[in-house]
């Protein structure tokens, strides 16, 4: 991978040599986002003005005869093809599976403005790939090779339980060859484990990335369950209240295994409702005089019509709520 870092393949015209775009394919490990907005209208115009002056990354794609996967340039093909090229200038590599993920990471790093999630996504992705390694045999994979990078194989045919030196785990591969602290690798991945409705609303409200980890615990029912809550109750969330269903999801999911019963730890709408409206703020734009949210959910049983399903009861309480707003002296005028 050293090779790549210094962009001596850049450098070496000789491996240069112009694809045919439609033989080319993305990866399904890139999980960068791609230029958008004016920066295309830019960066299209470039290309149509230049060419493409930065050769793509490829290898050989397996079980496709003269297909190809990016590695790197993804943006690249798909402004090449909305300038109406039909070849692009590309160097193509003999990388492994860790290789490939790693390389589609650090061709990133140039960009200003990549997130904490496509980071989380790339690490991810490598260390995935290592640990598939782990289970194959080492050699070599047919066919000769047009440029060789610096296999990861070595290193990849260890799992997390047989370090590669001593203290040394497949993150600790990862966090090396990404050049970032294992502490920093752990913490971006678990932001993938965020349901995307959750995540973006993080991103909206901008939440500390300590919060969104403790919410990256939660199964994946209870998270969406959890955005619902916070924008419909405009709640803000607090580390406390992230910390509170965290737990509330372990002890659940501990409950159902000694009761030898299949469950995730999902937790239920009410029980999300109870520990948001008890743990979290009311947002900016929430009515300041409204009932304390939390004290509002803990109405008794009597009150509800005896026909009411259990999972019907917030409906029917924001009913109720808006029935009393509507009538209440001067409604209206």
């Amino acid at each position: 991978m050293s090779d790549v870092r210094k962009g001596s393949l850049y450098q070496n015209q000789s491996l240069v040599r112009e694809y045919a775009i439609d033989t080319l394919e993305e990866s399904r490990d890139n999980h960068f986002r791609r230029i958008e907005g004016e920066h295309w209208t830019a960066f299209v115009g470039s290309i149509k003005e230049y060419g493409v002056v930065s050769p793509l990354i490829i290898r050989k794609k397996e079980g496709a005869s003269g297909q190809y996967e990016i590695l790197a340039g993804h943006n690249r093909r798909d402004g090449a093809v909305e300038a109406g090229l039909k070849t692009v200038p590309c160097i193509e590599v003999a990388a492994d599976d860790v290789d490939a993920s790693i390389l589609i990471g650090i061709t990133n790093r140039q960009r200003e403005e990549v997130s904490d999630l496509e980071w989380g996504w790339a690490y991810r992705t490598a260390l995935e790939a290592l640990k598939r390694s782990a289970a194959e045999d080492g050699d070599a994979k047919a066919g000769q090779p047009i440029v060789r990078i610096e296999s990861a194989r070595a290193e990849s045919a260890r799992t997390d339980k047989a370090p590669v030196r001593t203290g040394e785990r497949s993150i600790d591969i990862v966090a090396r060859k990404f050049g970032v602290s294992r502490r920093t690798a752990q913490r971006k991945i678990r932001l993938t484990y965020l349901v995307p409705q959750l995540y973006e609303l993080g991103e909206k409200l901008k939440l500390p990335q300590k919060m969104m980890i403790e919410f990256s615990y939660l199964p994946a029912v209870t998270q969406i369950n959890l955005a619902q809550a916070i924008v419909i109750e405009r709640i803000t969330p607090t580390q406390e209240m992230a910390a509170q269903l965290r737990s509330a999801a372990e002890r659940e999911l501990r409950s159902a295994t000694a009761r030898e019963e299949p469950a995730a730890g999902e937790l239920s709408i009410d029980e999300v409702l109870r520990i948001c409206m008890r743990y979290g703020e009311a947002g900016a734009e929430a009515d300041k005089s409204r009932p304390d949210a939390a004290a509002r959910y803990e109405i008794p049983e009597d009150l509800f019509p005896e026909e009411l399903p259990k999972d019907k009861r917030q409906g029917y309480i924001i009913m109720a709520l808006n029935y009393m707003r509507e009538h209440r002296p001067g409604a209206g005028k």
